[in-house]
C-alpha cells in the first residue's frame, strides 16, 4: 500500500469584497457626523460658533464705522465741513442730476440765470452766488453800462463782463426790502417795496417820478443755447460731511442702507453677550479643577 502524500491545499489571497468596504465607509460616514451633531449641541460650542460669524460679519463693517467716525469728529477741525463734492455717481446715490435753469432775466443783450450753486451772467458764473435773484436791469449807459441783479435785502452791481462792482444792503438801500427791479423810460433803475425809489448809479436815489413808466423785470424763457451753455455750472453738489454722516449711517445707500446698520449692531451686541458668556463658562471650569 503506497502511501501517498497529502500536500497542504495553496493558502489563498482573502478576496476583495467592494460592498464590504462600501458598506464599512458608509456606517463610519454615518458615525462621524452624529458625533460632530452630538458635540455641536453643547451650549459652549454653539455660543463659540455665534460668536465666530457674528465677529466676522460685524467686523466687514465696524472698519468703516470707526474711521468713519473719527473722521466726523474732526471735520470741524480739518475743514470738512466747508469742502462740497460734486461727484455724478455720488449725486445720483442721492436722485440728484445736473438741471440747467429753464428760465432767467433779460435786459438790454444781457440774460441772467440761477442754478442750485451758481449765479449765471450771460452764461458764465459770477464771482459771489445770489440766492434767489428777483430780476436783471441795466442803466443802458453806452459809456458806462451797468447791470443791476436785486434780490430781496440786496442789489449788486456788475459790469457787462460779470466783475461786481458794488452791493447795497442794508441801511446803503432807500427800501428795506426789494420786491421787485425794474428799467424806467429814461434809463434809470427802479426798485420797489411799498415805495418806488429810482437811481442811476447806486449812489443817489429819489422817488420815481409822477407819470414815469417801469418796466419790470419778469421771467423769460432761456434760450437753448444758453440753457446748454450753463449745464456744466448747473452740477448739484453736497458738504463732505454731509455725504460721510450718511454713510455712516448707511442712509447714503438707500432704504436697506440703515437696515444693514442695525444689523451691525444686533451683531455687536451678539459679540457682547457671547463673549461674556464665554468668559463665565471659562471662568466657572477652570474654579472646578481647582477644586
Amino acid at each position: 500500500m503506497h502511501n501517498k502524500s497529502i500536500s497542504a491545499a495553496p493558502a489563498t489571497a482573502p478576496t476583495h469584497n467592494p460592498r464590504r468596504n462600501w458598506y464599512a465607509r458608509m456606517e463610519k460616514w454615518r458615525r462621524e457626523p452624529f458625533v460632530f451633531q452630538r458635540q455641536k449641541l453643547t451650549m459652549a460650542a454653539r455660543t463659540r460658533q455665534w460668536h465666530q460669524r457674528a465677529g466676522l460679519f460685524a467686523s466687514l463693517f465696524m472698519v468703516w464705522l470707526g474711521a468713519s467716525g473719527f473722521v466726523l469728529n474732526q471735520s470741524a477741525g480739518w475743514g470738512l465741513d466747508a469742502v462740497r463734492i460734486d461727484s455724478g455717481w455720488l449725486m445720483s446715490l442721492y436722485g440728484l442730476h445736473p438741471e440747467p435753469p429753464k428760465s432767467g432775466y433779460f435786459s438790454d443783450s444781457h440774460w441772467l440765470a440761477q442754478t442750485s450753486e451758481n449765479t449765471l451772467l450771460n452764461g458764465r458764473p459770477v464771482i459771489e452766488y445770489i440766492p434767489s435773484p428777483l430780476g436783471l436791469a441795466s442803466n443802458g449807459d453806452a459809456d458806462d453800462p451797468l447791470l443791476f441783479v436785486a434780490a430781496s435785502d440786496r442789489l449788486a452791481i456788475f459790469d457787462v463782463n460779470g466783475q461786481r462792482i458794488d452791493e447795497l444792503r442794508g441801511y446803503t438801500l432807500p427800501i428795506s426790502a426789494i420786491r421787485r427791479i425794474g428799467e424806467t423810460d429814461t434809463h434809470g433803475i427802479a426798485i420797489q417795496d411799498l415805495d418806488t425809489f429810482v437811481t442811476r448809479d447806486g449812489l443817489s436815489w429819489e422817488p420815481l417820478p409822477a407819470g414815469a413808466l417801469v418796466s419790470w423785470s419778469k421771467p423769460q424763457r432761456l434760450p437753448p443755447e444758453l440753457q446748454e451753455q450753463a449745464l456744466p455750472y448747473a452740477k448739484p453738489t453736497m458738504p463732505l460731511e454731509q455725504i460721510l454722516i450718511d454713510a455712516h449711517s448707511g442712509r447714503l445707500f438707500g432704504r436697506y442702507g440703515p437696515w444693514v446698520i442695525n444689523v451691525v449692531g444686533f451683531a455687536a451686541v451678539l459679540l457682547g453677550l457671547t463673549g461674556a458668556y464665554m468668559y463665565w463658562s471659562t471662568a466657572r471650569r477652570r474654579r472646578r479643577r481647582t477644586r
